[in-house]
């Protein structure tokens, strides 16, 4: 019998001999990707591949070794695809899809739009980012805010994305696929909500209590306690806020910011009625202009894909065998297509850096379609 230590020399002899086969594999791939290009063929060939995997496990009877060897002939493919797609940039090619790198984003006299009323949360993250040296305006819906900036009344819009505790505003989402604006910057802002009357009102007095949907939602643990109450869903919570001021009625409560409560001169009955203590929002700065700060961070993308069996596998090696960190990922269902879906996925990064652009490039080639949201 072989000793542990005989077989593992034999392991080292076999692992020498696969390095070499290894590099002489991809140097062979790198060719081919170059011919490529030549000749204006795409880097993805599925069925050249499923064609290779059938060959190369042919006549295996071992389950364990047919999955095996075929995993192992994927990740050779994916890592060949990544080779081949850097002599696309070599040879000038990017995924940019026209971004163009700036200093800073400008905010001294622009004009910045907000979902929902003065005091609203969507006010406060706008005046966090671009504090009091830029102009205001307030829309109604979140669609609103999109075209606003579209038809060039407002520079920017900011509008929430996600929550902490609540999940993604699917809405922005959609929107963000619909029209061709760019996230140019991001806030999160700390939320904490009160339940706020009129000045005559009591927690006692309280039969009737307005707020957004979300801000219902995180402060059930507190809504619970008051079974009797009737809760009622507003646009945001500090339109709650002013519907409540002009009510004037003690049997109103609303669910709102500290800041909407002392605008709309409302009475704070409870503070941080919110059950978890580290809730807050990303909101995003959208702009018209395609643009991108030096130092940028963070890419946001949009992919549609195939449908059909390891099309996500194949998008998301291009981010894993990049180096690149995923931040998130998550989809939509794609209306009027059953089954199929938009994946959105965040990851760390900058336009200019390789890396980023060999993962866009293969992107771009392996989906349906590939939207960048934006890099900031």
């Amino acid at each position: 019998m072989n000793t542990l230590e005989e077989l593992r020399n034999r392991l080292d002899k076999i692992d020498k001999e696969l390095i070499e086969k290894y590099k002489e594999r991809m140097e062979i791939s790198k060719e081919v990707g170059e011919i490529k290009v030549e000749m204006g063929r795409e880097v993805l060939d599925p069925i050249r591949e499923q064609e290779k995997i059938n060959q190369v496990t042919e006549g295996f009877q071992d389950p364990f070794l047919k999955t095996g060897i075929a995993e192992l002939y994927q990740q050779l493919f994916t890592q060949s695809r990544m080779l081949q797609y850097q002599v696309f940039i070599n040879r000038g090619e990017d995924a940019k899809q026209g971004f163009q790198e700036v200093d800073e984003i400008a905010g001294k006299g622009k004009r910045v739009i907000y979902q929902g009323v003065q005091g609203a949360y969507s006010h406060q993250a706008a005046r966090d980012f671009f504090g009091e040296d830029a102009f205001y305006t307030n829309v109604t819906t979140f669609k609103d805010a999109f075209e606003a900036v579209r038809e060039g009344r407002g520079d920017y819009a900011v509008l929430p994305m996600e929550n902490s505790s609540a999940g993604k505003v699917g809405d922005v989402y959609d929107l963000l696929v619909k029209y061709d604006l760019s996230i140019v910057g991001e806030i999160v802002l700390p939320i904490s909500h009160t339940l706020s009357g009129v000045e005559s009102s009591s927690i006692e007095s309280i039969e009737r209590v307005y707020s957004h949907n979300q801000a219902i939602m995180q402060s059930k643990e507190f809504l619970n306690q008051h079974p009797k109450w009737e809760l009622n869903s507003m646009e945001n919570t500090a339109l709650a806020a002013k519907f409540v001021s002009e009510a004037n009625d003690p049997r109103y409560g609303a669910i709102c910011s500290e800041e909407a409560s002392k605008l709309y001169q409302l009475k704070v009955l409870a503070k941080e009625i919110n059950q978890v203590d580290n809730n807050s929002t990303r909101f995003v700065v959208v702009s018209k202009a395609k643009i991108y700060r030096k130092d940028a961070e963070k890419i946001s993308v949009c992919i549609e894909l195939p449908h059909e069996t390891g099309s996500l596998y194949r998008i998301l090696s291009h981010v894993i065998f990049n180096g690149l960190n995923m931040t998130k990922i998550l989809s939509r269902p794609i209306k009027h297509k059953t089954w199929e879906y938009r994946f959105f996925l965040d990851f760390e990064g900058n336009l200019k850096d390789g890396s980023v652009q060999n993962a866009l490039i293969g992107i771009e080639n392996e989906s349906r379609k590939l939207k960048i949201f934006g890099n900031y």
